[in-house]
């Protein structure tokens, strides 16, 4: 209810009323919006519910930095759903052009969504900006390597596909059961070779991408099962100076421990 002010309060009062239908000071209202659904959320855990409220949040305000931040959302936590492509679809379609994308390529990264894939392929190729075309191929060979895991395990034990369809989806648990693991592997270590020859200056962070880019190249070539482990130099509890190349041909069992 509105009260009659002294004419010496006026300015307060009116300057209160034109905010009383903005979002405080520092946060859009979209924020508030994202904001709320999340602690919505947070009391039912049931993302399937909520998908189709992030992609109206996302199209309620397509032009606020929450838009990509809800569609995000779908994509992590609704993924095995239709929600999901229709993110991409909005992404894709109204959000490309922007440079804000790379962080999103890093999530996904940790994801075997087959929608997350389309995306990161899509951003590798049509995104204007180099940074994103960058984060999309290092967050594409994080997603093969999830898809990876989880066509071993599909592989190794047959027997839990139900439970994995039942948490990935069908269609996705079909494709990672068709994956070629050879292929998967050899198209990881191309993708983070070409981020070493061609995107040596784009960041995350205080370091390039080449430095974990290479890193995985190493594991990639060195680490992975089937692989001639590295050379390793040092001394036994003698003093005396050895290689690991020394017992090349005999059974070697490696102790790595640590005392902290």
């Amino acid at each position: 209810m509105r009260r009659t002010m002294t004419a010496g309060l006026v300015p307060v009062t009116l300057a209160l009323a034109l905010r009383a239908d903005e979002a405080p000071k520092g946060k859009s209202r979209a924020a508030e919006e994202y904001q709320a659904l999340v602690d919505e959320y947070a009391e039912v855990r049931r993302p399937r519910e909520f998908s189709g409220k992030f992609l109206d949040l996302a199209a309620k305000y397509p032009r606020d930095a929450v838009a990509i931040e809800a569609l995000a959302w779908v994509l992590t936590n609704d993924s095995a759903g239709s929600a999901a492509q229709r993110a991409v679809d909005t992404l894709l379609k109204v959000h490309i052009a922007g440079g804000k994308l790379g962080e999103l390529c890093q999530q996904l990264g940790r994801s075997e969504s087959l929608a997350a894939e389309r995306l990161l392929r899509t951003l590798m190729v049509r995104s204007p900006h180099r940074d994103v075309q960058a984060q999309a191929r290092f967050g594409l060979a994080g997603l093969l390597k999830q898809q990876a895991s989880w066509a071993t395990d599909l592989k190794e034990q047959p027997a839990d596909r139900k439970r994995i369809e039942k948490f990935l989806g069908a269609e996705c648990t079909k494709h990672l059961a068709s994956l070629d693991l050879g292929k998967v592997e050899a198209e990881r270590e191309k993708l983070y070779e070409t981020i070493v020859k061609s995107y040596a200056d784009v960041k995350i962070g205080r370091e390039t991408l080449v430095e974990p880019a290479k890193r995985e190249l190493f594991i990639i070539r060195h680490l992975s099962v089937g692989k001639a482990a590295p050379d390793i130099e040092g001394e036994d509890l003698g003093g005396v100076k050895f290689k690991l190349s020394d017992y090349r041909g005999k059974v070697v069992l490696l102790d790595f421990w640590g005392d902290w």
